[in-house]
């Protein structure tokens, strides 16, 4: 069983904004060679990230609760040190870890971002997977027997741009794994999969999660994954 997690909204939990880390230090680069939106476009290549990337750029608002992870205006949610050494416990494939400080009342804190780059596709029969069609409001058909992640890509493209008013988007619906994955990762992402990229996680690593305490954070069983036996 896997599970979809994410930066928690609830204000119970994080305090009345969210995302909690909702502006820059001031002065701060954010497109600069090794920033913030730099770094976001690494990310969702899966590209090589080959030097330090500056980071230490968020405001943690006053309004805001100081949790184990720290949802952020980019990115994925940043970790304290407790929680990124208990996901290190686990199988979490290729990956980089990258230090960042959150300024908060004149006091920093550190955090850290966790870079996913483990490439799962190799594992998915895109073929038998299904993708639905949709737009802000509605969903509409599925598709299949999908040769290729160029050809998702094109199909993607097209009815975005079809000549309607409306925008097309094409989100996954059921992915399929093979039985090659066997759930040798306890965390990955599927950024070519997924349309908005989500992390999934195994049930013990949220179980650990869940018995260290750590705020911050929810999880939503992963309906949209099968595996095969």
């Amino acid at each position: 069983m896997y599970y979809i997690i994410k930066a928690s909204c609830e204000s119970r939990v994080i305090g009345s904004i969210y995302p909690q880390c909702n502006k820059f230090i001031n002065g701060y680069d954010k497109d600069m060679v090794g920033g913030l939106y730099w770094l976001d476009d690494q990310v969702e290549e899966k590209k090589d990230v080959l030097i330090t990337p500056s980071i230490d750029c968020y405001i943690l608002s006053l309004r805001s609760k100081v949790t184990n992870a720290l949802s952020t205006v980019c990115l994925n949610p940043f970790f304290d040190k407790k929680t990124i050494d208990i996901i290190s416990q686990y199988n979490i494939g290729n990956h980089q870890i990258f230090q960042s400080k959150v300024l908060r009342n004149k006091i920093y804190y550190d955090y850290y971002y966790l870079y996913l780059k483990e490439n799962v596709l190799n594992h998915i029969d895109l073929q038998k997977s299904v993708f639905i069609k949709e737009d802000a409001w509605n969903k509409y058909e599925t598709y299949t027997d999908i040769p290729s992640i160029k050809e998702l890509d094109n199909l993607r493209d097209k009815l975005y741009h079809n000549p309607s008013e409306t925008c097309f988007f094409l989100d996954s619906y059921k992915i399929f794994f093979k039985k090659s994955f066997s759930n040798y990762l306890d965390i990955f992402d599927m950024p070519d999969i997924d349309l908005i990229s989500r992390t999934y996680i195994s049930q013990r690593l949220k179980d650990h999660l869940e018995r260290e305490n750590i705020t911050g954070l929810t999880f939503t069983e992963a309906t949209n994954l099968y595996f095969e036996e």
